[in-house]
């Protein structure tokens, strides 16, 4: 917290405020201290004002000197435990939440939808043919792909709405407040901007399109819970991949939407 050097006071606010020491002090290298009691300080203080003055004065100095250094160190402290809680929460690659923070978001997004009476899509997406893209062109391409399709994500989501990585190339997308057209909606425009994609055009290969398929399911609609809704959902996606991939495929529907 701060080091002492010769000729520094420590525990002087103990005798300002009357009040036993909050903190205490070791020795790094042989030292001698001078130690300097209420009573004694008081008795110097009625005997010898001037220097008794002089002594509160350098107290008062050393105690501020401190305080600035002590608010400084924990400022630093407060910033590291900030970005350290957003390192737990968010995926490396793409700063996207993480499973971890998704698994807790969508518990108090449900619940919230159910108390305000309002409907909420949970979408999941997958990239289309992922593992072949990275036996072709390397991770470094497929992490590359990846970032591009983030930032589809970044572009076409709401205010409000929630992107998260929930595992390699598998994305979970929270809609607040979106019901199953709007949903569809807001998919579909992914679908169709991650198609558009030219990072894998100019590769030489002969996968040279990203494209994604997506399954989204509706609270209430599809479930009444965060493990249903995630169920429901995970069985569109499933049928998006079914019916051809590159597509969006909701719940409640009996074939997929193409994109």
């Amino acid at each position: 917290m701060a080091t002492f050097k010769p000729g520094a006071f420590f525990g002087e606010l103990s005798i300002i405020d009357g009040a036993p020491r909050s903190a205490g002090c070791r020795a790094e290298v042989s030292s001698r201290l001078l130690s300097l009691d209420k009573t004694s300080f008081y008795e110097l203080k009625r005997r010898h004002p001037a220097v008794a003055f002089k002594i509160m004065r350098r107290m008062l100095l050393d105690a501020k000197s401190r305080m600035l250094n002590t608010s400084a160190f924990l400022s630093e402290l407060v910033q590291w435990g900030e970005e350290a809680r957003k390192r737990a929460i968010t995926d490396e690659l793409t700063g996207l939440y993480n499973r971890r923070h998704l698994d807790e978001t969508l518990e108090n997004a449900v619940g919230a939808a159910r108390l305000n009476g309002a409907p909420l899509s949970l979408v999941m997406v997958d990239l289309d043919h992922f593992g072949a893209i990275n036996e072709q062109y390397t991770q470094a391409v497929g992490d590359v792909v990846i970032k591009e399709v983030v930032g589809v994500f970044r572009r076409s989501l709401r205010a409000g709405d929630i992107a998260a990585r929930y595992g390699g190339d598998e994305f979970n997308l929270v809609l607040q407040g979106t019901d199953a057209p709007t949903a569809v909606e807001v998919c579909s425009t992914i679908c169709n901007r991650v198609a558009a994609l030219d990072v894998l055009r100019s590769k030489g290969g002969t996968i040279d399109r990203v494209t994604t398929s997506q399954g989204v399911a509706t609270f209430p609609e599809n479930a009444d819970r965060a493990a249903t809704l995630r169920e429901a959902a995970d069985a569109a996606l499933y049928a998006a991949k079914e019916a051809g991939r590159n597509r969006v495929v909701h719940a409640s529907a009996e074939t997929g939407e193409g994109a």
